[in-house]
C-alpha cells in the first residue's frame, strides 16, 4: 500500500492524527517534568529555606554580639559598658537558643 493510494481526505487525517499524537506525548513529557520541578521545590522549600534562615538569624545575633564587644571595648562610661555587658548576655542566650533549636 503506497501512500499515494490514499484519498487527500485520508492524508490529511493521518497528519493530524500524528499531530495530535506528538502533542500528546509532548504534554505527558511536560507534566513528568513539572512533577520533577514540584518535588524539587518542595525539597528547597520545607528542609532547605529553614536551614538558610536559621543560619542568618544566626549570623545576626554573633553580629550584635561583635558590635557589643566592640563597644564596650570603646567605652568610657561604666553606665555604658553594663549595657553593652547586659546587651551581649541576651545576645548570648539567644544564641544558645537558636542552636539548641536547629541542631
Amino acid at each position: 500500500m503506497k501512500l499515494s493510494n490514499f484519498k487527500i481526505i485520508t492524508k490529511i487525517g493521518m497528519g493530524f492524527g500524528i499531530l495530535i499524537a506528538v502533542m500528546v506525548m509532548l504534554g505527558m513529557t511536560a507534566l513528568s517534568q513539572l512533577n520533577a520541578l514540584d518535588s524539587s521545590t518542595q525539597q528547597i522549600a520545607t528542609s532547605n529555606l529553614p536551614k538558610v534562615q536559621l543560619s542568618a538569624t544566626i549570623r545576626d545575633v554573633v553580629n550584635v554580639i561583635r558590635r557589643g564587644e566592640a563597644r564596650h571595648v570603646m567605652s568610657d562610661s561604666e553606665q555604658e559598658k553594663d549595657s553593652q555587658e547586659a546587651r551581649i548576655k541576651t545576645a548570648r542566650k539567644k544564641l544558645e537558643e537558636l542552636e539548641a533549636n536547629g541542631l
